[in-house]
């Protein structure tokens, strides 16, 4: 597998991070492309004002299944957090523009150190799914 090679090659941390997340951005769909840290934290830039973004993540969030327990504002946006099982969702929306937000998902699995970047992952493509379901519905009643 050259993914595993790349990984097993590459020593510079820097190029490292790089290397994971070309990794895992080539099992996401195209057009959803989500960015990492070496940690697992998953990122993703929206075209969409933040509330909309936020009304989207805690219906996919409800979706899914995971219990909220805050959902606040934030000194540069908005902060959500859950549990789901055994882990902790942290999710933070960063207003960019007045039709661009940064949502940035954590998912801490059991203790502090390790991410479960699947998960995040599943939050910002349902997410994503959920922004375009309501633009579709949109732009059909206008038409």
């Amino acid at each position: 597998d050259h993914a595993r090679l790349l990984l097993a090659t590459v020593t510079d941390p820097a190029l490292k991070e790089r290397a994971i997340a070309w990794v895992l951005a080539g099992g996401i769909a195209g057009g959803a492309a989500t960015d990492y840290t070496l940690g697992g934290i998953a990122y993703k830039t929206f075209t969409a004002p933040m509330q909309d973004v936020r009304r989207a993540s805690l219906d996919s969030l409800a979706r899914m299944g995971i219990r909220i327990d805050t959902d606040k504002p934030a000194e540069k946006g908005w902060q959500t957090a859950g549990r789901a099982t055994d882990r902790t969702i942290n999710i933070d929306l960063e207003r960019i523009t007045s039709k661009a937000t940064r949502m940035r998902v954590v998912v801490d699995q059991g203790n502090l150190f390790f991410k479960d970047s699947a998960t995040g992952t599943e939050i910002i493509l349902q997410t994503a799914d959920r922004l375009d379901a309501r633009a579709r519905n949109e732009t059909a009643e206008r038409n």
